[in-house]
């Protein structure tokens, strides 16, 4: 049936549009205890600035985290922490509210999967050259899956600032890992780079880049405590990875300064494992 306008078309008319809530949906398929999960909420007809709350629970009763916010262009995404005492199995919802609204809505159900225990994080390699393919590995010992889903950051650490991420690989965990190959590419410019012997003249040394990875599964973030100093391996069995193996690119007393691209050279890159 067609529809049909009954107004005068020569004056102002107020139109009163009824806010809903459309959707309340976590963003992956499991929540893993002691860490968190992502979440949207999506609106129609609600204005930015309008207040949500949402709760995480359990089928069994165990309370979740707690997030207010702010709606936005009809959305808002947060995450909700998974206390370590979730059961393995139990599963998990949360209920998103819009008080002023009078909206309220309970999100789809996700299984709680146990927390991984990590056995050891590494590279393949001591060095690297640009245009090498580096093999990165992260090993489980227990809590994972084959199948079970991840996302690989690549950072590049900067003492003076914040460590700049350079890129995300997707992931699955085989075999009791997670092993994939990253094509490093140092993309800043090289030429303008001063020689060690002419920063010493300053009392200053040449700082390498150095680079470490994080595996984000289901919410865990793990290897996010890098220490790029150290150099000797360290695993903790029945926890996370305290720190992550870092790359870094020395300079070396055969090469004044490094090798710019028009030279078609590579900077090597030396690759440590943290402790």
């Amino acid at each position: 049936m067609a529809a049909t306008y009954t107004k005068s078309t020569n004056a102002k008319h107020k139109i009163s549009l009824k806010g809903k809530l459309v959707s309340a949906l976590w963003l992956s398929g499991a929540g893993r205890a002691g860490g968190t999960a992502s979440f949207r909420v999506t609106t129609s007809f609600v204005g930015d600035g309008a207040s949500i709350e949402a709760t995480g629970k359990s089928e069994k009763g165990t309370r979740l985290g707690n997030v207010r916010g702010k709606i936005t262009r009809n959305e808002y995404s947060g995450e909700i922490d998974i206390p370590d005492k979730v059961e393995t199995g139990d599963s998990i919802y949360f209920e998103a509210k819009l008080p002023k609204h009078g909206l309220k809505a309970e999100s789809n159900r996700i299984p709680v999967k146990p927390r991984p225990s990590v056995k050891s994080m590494k590279w393949d390699r001591d060095a690297v050259h640009r245009g090498d393919d580096v093999t990165l590995t992260c090993e489980f010992d227990g809590g994972v899956a084959d199948g079970d889903e991840a996302v690989v950051l690549v950072r590049e650490h900067d003492p003076n600032a914040v460590d700049r991420p350079v890129t995300s690989i997707p992931a699955r965990v085989s075999g009791g890992k997670i092993e994939l190959q990253w094509h490093f590419v140092y993309a800043d410019r090289t030429d303008g780079i001063l020689t060690e012997k002419q920063l010493s003249k300053r009392g200053k040394h040449y700082a390498a880049p150095q680079y470490y990875f994080v595996v984000v599964l289901d919410g865990i973030r793990i290897g996010v405590n890098r220490d790029p100093v150290c150099s000797c391996s360290r695993t903790s069995p029945n926890s996370y990875l305290p720190t992550n193996t870092v790359c870094r690119i020395p300079s070396t007393k055969s090469t004044p300064r490094l090798p710019t691209a028009r030279r078609n050279r590579s900077p090597s890159t030396k690759m440590a494992a943290a402790g």
